[in-house]
Protein backbone atom coordinates (compact mmCIF):
# COMPACT_ATOMS: atom_id res chain seq x y z
CA UNK A 1 0.00 0.00 0.00
CA UNK A 2 2.81 2.94 0.87
CA UNK A 3 4.59 1.80 -2.53
CA UNK A 4 1.14 2.66 -4.20
CA UNK A 5 1.20 5.94 -2.54
CA UNK A 6 4.18 7.09 -3.11
CA UNK A 7 3.64 6.03 -6.96
CA UNK A 8 0.46 8.33 -6.93
CA UNK A 9 2.75 11.12 -5.46
CA UNK A 10 5.01 10.68 -8.29
CA UNK A 11 1.95 11.18 -10.89
CA UNK A 12 0.75 13.71 -9.04
CA UNK A 13 3.64 15.80 -8.63
CA UNK A 14 4.94 15.43 -12.31
CA UNK A 15 1.70 15.92 -13.31
CA UNK A 16 2.89 19.85 -12.67
CA UNK A 17 6.00 20.11 -14.20
CA UNK A 18 5.74 22.10 -17.54
CA UNK A 19 8.98 20.54 -19.06
CA UNK A 20 11.30 17.72 -19.62
CA UNK A 21 13.77 18.15 -16.72
CA UNK A 22 17.01 16.44 -18.78
CA UNK A 23 15.98 19.27 -20.92
CA UNK A 24 16.41 22.52 -18.57
CA UNK A 25 19.32 21.63 -16.45
CA UNK A 26 19.77 25.24 -16.22
CA UNK A 27 16.91 25.41 -13.68
CA UNK A 28 17.21 24.48 -10.36
CA UNK A 29 14.02 23.70 -10.35
CA UNK A 30 14.09 21.01 -12.71
CA UNK A 31 17.07 19.92 -10.31
CA UNK A 32 14.42 19.13 -7.70
CA UNK A 33 12.57 17.40 -9.98
CA UNK A 34 15.09 14.67 -11.08
CA UNK A 35 16.04 14.39 -7.05
CA UNK A 36 12.61 13.53 -6.37
CA UNK A 37 12.42 11.26 -9.15
CA UNK A 38 15.88 9.46 -8.52
CA UNK A 39 14.73 8.97 -4.50
CA UNK A 40 11.45 7.68 -5.44
CA UNK A 41 13.04 5.48 -8.17
CA UNK A 42 14.94 3.82 -5.20
CA UNK A 43 12.21 3.73 -2.76
CA UNK A 44 10.35 1.88 -4.53
CA UNK A 45 12.76 -0.60 -6.60
CA UNK A 46 13.13 -4.09 -4.97
CA UNK A 47 16.32 -3.34 -3.89
CA UNK A 48 15.06 -0.69 -1.01
CA UNK A 49 13.87 -4.12 0.80
CA UNK A 50 17.22 -4.98 0.90
CA UNK A 51 18.98 -1.78 2.47
CA UNK A 52 20.04 -1.13 5.42
CA UNK A 53 18.53 1.38 8.44
CA UNK A 54 21.63 3.47 7.95
CA UNK A 55 21.39 3.73 3.77
CA UNK A 56 17.93 4.39 3.75
CA UNK A 57 18.63 7.24 6.29
CA UNK A 58 21.15 8.34 4.47
CA UNK A 59 19.44 8.88 1.58
CA UNK A 60 16.41 10.39 3.02
CA UNK A 61 18.77 12.76 5.03
CA UNK A 62 20.48 13.84 1.62
CA UNK A 63 16.93 14.49 0.40
CA UNK A 64 15.58 16.33 3.01
CA UNK A 65 18.49 18.87 3.51
CA UNK A 66 18.22 18.94 -0.75
CA UNK A 67 14.82 20.58 -0.58
CA UNK A 68 15.72 24.14 0.71
CA UNK A 69 19.12 24.20 -1.38
CA UNK A 70 17.00 24.13 -4.27
CA UNK A 71 15.39 27.19 -3.03
CA UNK A 72 18.70 28.95 -2.45
CA UNK A 73 19.89 27.67 -5.50
CA UNK A 74 16.64 29.31 -7.36
CA UNK A 75 17.26 32.40 -4.93
CA UNK A 76 20.92 32.52 -6.47
CA UNK A 77 19.75 31.34 -10.05
CA UNK A 78 16.67 33.70 -11.19
CA UNK A 79 18.33 36.87 -9.05
CA UNK A 80 16.20 37.06 -6.07
CA UNK A 81 16.88 39.82 -3.44
CA UNK A 82 19.18 39.77 -0.51
CA UNK A 83 16.22 39.39 1.69
CA UNK A 84 14.95 36.35 -0.41
CA UNK A 85 18.19 34.99 0.14
CA UNK A 86 18.33 35.27 3.58
CA UNK A 87 15.34 33.42 4.22
CA UNK A 88 16.22 30.53 2.22
CA UNK A 89 19.51 30.53 3.64
CA UNK A 90 17.49 30.61 7.01
CA UNK A 91 15.17 27.34 5.35
CA UNK A 92 18.42 25.20 4.50
CA UNK A 93 19.54 25.77 8.23
CA UNK A 94 16.79 25.15 9.91
CA UNK A 95 16.20 21.60 7.24
CA UNK A 96 19.66 20.78 7.92
CA UNK A 97 19.43 21.10 11.72
CA UNK A 98 16.74 18.56 10.93
CA UNK A 99 18.55 16.59 8.90
CA UNK A 100 21.46 16.45 11.94
CA UNK A 101 18.85 15.41 14.70
CA UNK A 102 17.24 12.87 12.52
CA UNK A 103 20.71 11.11 11.80
CA UNK A 104 20.28 10.11 15.51
CA UNK A 105 16.01 10.32 15.60
CA UNK A 106 15.06 9.29 12.54
CA UNK A 107 11.85 9.40 12.43
CA UNK A 108 12.41 13.33 11.93
CA UNK A 109 12.98 12.31 8.49
CA UNK A 110 9.07 12.30 7.43
CA UNK A 111 7.82 14.95 9.45
CA UNK A 112 10.51 17.20 8.01
CA UNK A 113 9.82 16.27 4.47
CA UNK A 114 6.44 16.43 5.35
CA UNK A 115 7.18 20.72 6.88
CA UNK A 116 8.31 21.44 4.40
CA UNK A 117 5.53 21.33 2.50
CA UNK A 118 4.71 24.53 4.73
CA UNK A 119 7.60 26.16 3.70
CA UNK A 120 6.59 25.50 0.06
CA UNK A 121 2.84 26.90 0.56
CA UNK A 122 4.29 30.00 2.03
CA UNK A 123 5.86 30.62 -1.18
CA UNK A 124 3.18 30.09 -3.11
CA UNK A 125 2.66 33.22 -5.00
CA UNK A 126 4.97 35.57 -3.11
CA UNK A 127 8.34 34.87 -4.57
CA UNK A 128 9.26 35.38 -8.18
CA UNK A 129 12.42 33.25 -8.56
CA UNK A 130 10.44 30.40 -7.38
CA UNK A 131 8.15 29.05 -10.11
CA UNK A 132 4.89 28.51 -8.91
CA UNK A 133 4.81 24.78 -10.83
CA UNK A 134 7.44 23.62 -8.66
CA UNK A 135 6.00 24.70 -5.14
CA UNK A 136 2.66 22.72 -6.12
CA UNK A 137 4.98 19.94 -7.54
CA UNK A 138 6.81 20.28 -4.32
CA UNK A 139 3.76 20.18 -1.81
CA UNK A 140 2.59 16.85 -3.69
CA UNK A 141 6.24 15.52 -3.55
CA UNK A 142 6.90 16.02 -0.01
CA UNK A 143 3.60 15.05 1.17
CA UNK A 144 3.41 11.94 -1.26
CA UNK A 145 7.13 10.88 0.67
CA UNK A 146 6.49 11.86 4.17
CA UNK A 147 3.14 9.77 3.80
CA UNK A 148 5.29 6.47 2.36
CA UNK A 149 7.73 6.56 5.02
CA UNK A 150 4.59 6.82 7.78
CA UNK A 151 2.57 3.91 6.12
CA UNK A 152 6.00 1.53 5.28
CA UNK A 153 7.88 1.89 8.57
CA UNK A 154 6.84 1.52 12.49
CA UNK A 155 8.58 3.96 14.33
CA UNK A 156 9.46 3.07 17.89
CA UNK A 157 9.19 5.38 21.21
CA UNK A 158 13.14 5.73 20.96
CA UNK A 159 12.94 7.55 17.56
CA UNK A 160 14.19 4.22 15.67
CA UNK A 161 12.77 3.15 12.88
CA UNK A 162 12.36 -0.28 11.80
CA UNK A 163 10.60 -2.18 9.12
Amino acid sequence: MARLYLTIAVVTAMIFVPAIPFLHLDDPSHWGVLGFAATAALLLSPLSDQWSRRGLNAVLTVFLVALPAIYVANCIRWNGDLAGLWLELTGLVIWSGLAVAALKRPFLLPIGIALHAVWDAAHFGHVDYVPDWYIIACIAADLGLAGYLFARFTWTGEGRLYR
